[in-house]
């Protein structure tokens, strides 16, 4: 947009003007007072722009205070001032963006990421049948000085043919104070219509659900959520149990009970690889529990006889 801009002021900023596209939804006439009103605030802009390289031009060129480099207000970033004819002042491309949006600016870069940084996520596939519910836990942190305002919230990302078959997420969030870790729990329904993914023309393994976080004003910050969700058709539990009493004959080494067996047969998807592994692995941490808490009886034990050692002992001296 800035390339064949015309580098005086005034030329900036006509084209600057021309060359903004009207917010989505919005025609000429309702934008009306919001471009007068944005006119205003970038020609003071322009006009206080021009008094501060008046007062300051001498720092601008090869001598100077600092000569082009460094911390001087024409360093690194005299481009952003426009000095030198550079593109121009970096509060014009700012407002220019905010009319893009809307007429408002929530930041951009980094910063903008920070505002909602992923400290955890889902990685493994959730399953799900039709007209089933299930829950994405994220783990978010406000890595910023500000707390967010009033009005955010998390919405779905669908694309369109996720949006045919799962109903539309739009959770509020709080106002989330500065440098502060917090939970999202994001329920998401499946609708009666949802194909399977074995049935499904793609045939994925699994759909990849998208989500952000959106500013009262509706604009869109922090880092993308993205989590993995697999539709599986709808077995009658006689036909689930069928099927796990036979994974269990088959695998009588692996001591599968019935109803743990079934729970986690129906969280795999029917999966009889990945439900043997769920059992063993829910086994496994409820003996390394066990084993914590014997190992904490034994040693409170211990500490009680050193006590009760320790009082005989002194009994013993008071009659000595």
């Amino acid at each position: 947009m800035t390339q064949n801009m015309p580098m005086d002021p005034l030329g900036m900023l006509g084209a600057f003007m021309g060359a903004m596209p009207q917010a989505p939804g919005q025609n000429a006439n309702g934008q009306q007072n919001q471009e007068e009103n944005l006119e205003k605030m970038i020609q003071m802009g322009m006009d206080m722009w021009q008094k501060y390289k008046a007062e300051h031009g001498g720092r601008c060129g090869p001598r100077g205070g600092w000569g082009g480099h460094g911390r001087g207000p024409c360093g690194d970033w005299k481009n952003k001032m426009g000095c030198h004819g550079g593109p121009g002042p970096w509060w014009m491309h700012k407002m220019a963006q905010a009319q893009n949006n809307g007429g408002a600016w929530e930041g951009c870069g980094g910063h903008k990421l920070k505002r909602a940084k992923i400290i955890k996520a889902p990685e493994d596939v959730q399953v799900a049948t039709p007209l089933d519910s299930v829950n994405f836990q994220v783990s978010l942190r406000n890595d910023t000085h500000w707390a967010y305002k009033e009005g955010c919230k998390l919405v779905s990302l669908f694309n369109e043919a996720q949006k045919e078959f799962l109903e539309p997420v739009e959770i509020p969030i709080d106002q989330i104070q500065a440098m502060t870790n917090y939970i999202v729990n994001i329920p998401v329904k499946v609708r009666e219509n949802a194909i399977p993914n074995e049935l499904s023309a793609e045939n994925k393994e699994y759909y990849t659900l998208m989500f952000s976080l959106q500013g009262p004003r509706g604009f869109s910050f922090g880092e993308t959520i993205s989590v993995k969700l697999r539709v599986i058709p709808k077995l009658e539990d006689i036909e689930i149990y069928t099927r796990v009493l036979q994974l269990i004959e088959n695998n009588p080494n692996q001591s599968l009970g019935f109803e743990e067996t079934v729970a986690a047969f129906r969280q795999t998807g029917y999966d009889s690889k990945r439900t043997i592994e769920m059992v063993k692995a829910k086994k496994e941490a409820k003996k390394a529990q066990e084993d914590d808490e014997s190992n904490q009886i034994l040693t409170t034990n211990a500490s009680n006889n050193d006590t009760d050692m320790k009082m005989n002992i002194q009994d013993d001296d008071l009659y000595e």
